[in-house]
């Protein structure tokens, strides 16, 4: 009976800060591997570069180290196979101006260990800072694998000046798992019909808060028009909740 190779991915991405929407792409990027594995009589062991690798540790049952310490970083990439940074929106400056320069510098750290760095399923910018322009593409043309989940985000790295030959769109890995076999949920109106439920997810990003004006008046029209059910799914708490307030 032969025996199954193992190899250990490490993983970078916004994970441990308990964000819904990039704690469901950590977990559908494990469930992908797992099974990918599985197929190649491969064992996967996956590394996840944590804020918090004790809960994510007990959350998904696998290896974690502080995304900050970079010794821990270092000695992970430094023993692993290969480094996948995604999925979610890592590279964009709307945030803060120390984003980008932190999963770049985890990409560089890997390149410089000579080890395959795959992007995966990222939506990239926005990037106002254009001085940040080079240093992504010269870091991301070293990259074995790049993969984003939107056209903007391709036209953006090809006006980067990547070639649009090494960039593939994908579907966000999200859209991946399953529910569970649970059908979508709808409320009850008084005659007995479904009332839709529309889940509504926004945040901060317009300095001038214009998208969230613009949800609103969309939403009110909506109303107006048809009734439904509005229910609004903050993943990052708690900015995710005061946006969703300006909005009511």
């Amino acid at each position: 009976m032969g025996t199954t190779s193992q190899k250990t991915v490490v993983i970078s991405g916004y994970y441990g800060f308990r964000n819904s929407g990039d704690e469901a792409v950590l977990q559908s990027i494990l469930t992908a591997l797992e099974e990918r594995g599985k197929a190649a009589g491969v064992s996967i062991r996956p590394v996840v570069l944590s804020i918090d690798p004790e809960w994510t540790k007990a959350t998904y049952g696998v290896d974690a180290v502080h995304r900050m310490k970079l010794g821990e970083v270092r000695q992970a990439l430094k023993e692993s196979s290969g480094l996948i940074s995604g999925g979610g929106s890592l590279l964009q400056d709307a945030t803060s101006s120390k984003t980008i320069p932190y999963y770049l510098g985890v990409i560089k750290l890997a390149q410089w260990l000579k080890k395959p760095v795959f992007i995966y399923s990222q939506g990239i910018g926005p990037v106002n800072r254009k001085l940040f322009h080079p240093f992504i593409k010269s870091v991301f043309n070293k990259c074995e694998y790049i993969s984003v989940r939107d056209q903007e985000s391709a036209r953006l790295l090809e006006r980067m000046g990547l070639g649009w030959n090494r960039v593939q769109v994908v579907p966000d890995p999200v859209m991946g798992l399953t529910t569970g076999g649970k059908k979508p949920e709808s409320l009850q109106q008084d005659a007995g019909r479904p009332l839709p439920v529309i889940g509504i997810s926004v945040r901060y990003w317009d300095p001038e808060r214009r998208e969230l004006q613009a949800m609103a008046e969309g939403l009110s029209k909506l109303c107006q028009e048809q009734a439904v059910h509005l229910r609004f799914l903050p993943f990052h708490l708690p900015d995710d909740v005061k946006a969703s307030q300006e909005i009511i």
